[in-house]
């Protein structure tokens, strides 16, 4: 299953976006070609399930969970700040009764007003999809993702990898990401027949290693394949969820067990200290990972992608030396995840508890 195109193509040096030729897809920023070939292949993060015969991945799980957990946050911070202004202007306008009792009752009807669209978005939030699953079938080349309540179908071989900029602006600046799509073409190359979204990445090399990961895989590149570390499920779990969050891979990889004793060590330092740091950042996919829900794979999908070891071949040894399931909690991991958390949620929590009390001092 390997095309004369990516046999020719030798492994990218670097990649950067040169503007030329984008291509469009409706709901998207613009696209631009990603090589073809990559020097080594990343599968963290991705990975829900893996066999000789089909490969299920769960794109964009983890920015979503910590998109969503995100938007929640910044919406109780907003009601936060409706009731601080409220307090304000009780303060501004005590005494003053012509003017007093207006400004309450239009304040609290703001706030009344904030919390029911506030909770009306969580709702919506509840109700939209946080991954988009690929499931992808080697033995027979077709690929499967569920985009809400659409499904999309295509071949390995009708696909090309495309880099989608994601540029977001804040108070220290912009910053951009990027999403891995394959896309079908159209003959021009301008549009888009159909596209299937990969990951979201922090970097171009990012979704080239993805990418080269997938191709290893098509072509049973088993010796090729970087490790494969399953996702712990669809929805994870609290302290999955923060281990594996979109700002904590490292926390969580490589795995306890597989640290060295110096490593575990310097884990004590690190970990409490980065927990502390960003807790509001480190709670948002643990917040995230409540809402929204994975689209489900029809009966015959899941039918079709059931691997039998007499029909299919045994799983070749190469390729499940590399599969690394979830590792459940060590005792040590779990005490040094408790002090971490803990730590930061009682300074932040008495922070933000220390400023309401000047405020409503």
């Amino acid at each position: 299953m390997i095309s004369e195109e990516r046999l020719r193509a030798e492994p990218a040096e670097e990649v950067w976006l040169d503007g030329k030729d984008p291509l469009s897809v409706p709901r998207r920023q613009l696209m631009y070609p990603l090589p073809l070939k990559g020097k080594y292949g990343r599968a963290d993060d991705l990975v829900l399930e893996v066999d000789a015969k089909i490969l299920r991945i769960l794109p964009g799980v983890s920015g979503s969970m910590a998109a969503n957990g995100g938007v929640a946050s910044l919406l109780l911070f907003c009601l936060v700040m409706m009731i601080v202004f409220t307090r304000l202007i009780i303060d501004e306008f005590h005494g003053d009764d012509a003017a007093y009792f207006p400004m309450i009752v239009v304040s609290l009807f703001f706030i009344c007003i904030s919390g029911a669209a506030g909770w009306g978005f969580l709702r919506h939030l509840g109700n939209e999809p946080s991954a988009y699953p690929l499931l992808i079938n080697r033995m027979t080349g077709i690929l499967v993702q569920m985009q809400g309540g659409q499904r999309v179908e295509a071949q390995w071989n009708d696909l090309r990898p495309y880099i989608e900029p994601v540029t977001s602006i804040s108070t220290v600046g912009a910053s951009t990401s990027c999403n891995l799509h394959l896309v079908q073409p159209s003959e021009d190359g301008r549009r888009a027949w159909k596209h299937m979204m990969v990951q979201n990445a922090l970097g171009l090399y990012d979704c080239l290693s993805t990418y080269e990961f997938l191709a290893r895989y098509m072509e049973g590149a088993w010796d090729g394949l970087p490790d494969i570390h399953l996702l712990p499920g669809e929805r994870p779990g609290f302290w999955d969820a923060y281990r594996y969050g979109f700002f904590n891979p490292w926390i969580g990889l490589p795995y306890w067990e597989d640290r060295s004793p110096l490593s575990r060590r310097w884990m004590w330092v690190f970990t409490p200290l980065w927990t502390i740091l960003f807790w509001p950042i480190a709670m948002m996919p643990i917040i995230g990972s409540r809402f929204g829900y994975v689209p489900k794979f029809s009966a015959q999908d899941l039918a079709q992608a059931e691997y039998d070891p007499v029909r299919d071949g045994a799983m070749p040894a190469a390729l499940q030396s590399k599969v690394k399931p979830p590792q459940p909690l060590a005792p040590g991991e779990k005490l040094l995840y408790w002090v971490s958390m803990g730590s930061g949620t009682i300074l932040w929590l008495g922070f933000a508890l220390k400023m309401l009390l000047l405020v409503f001092d």
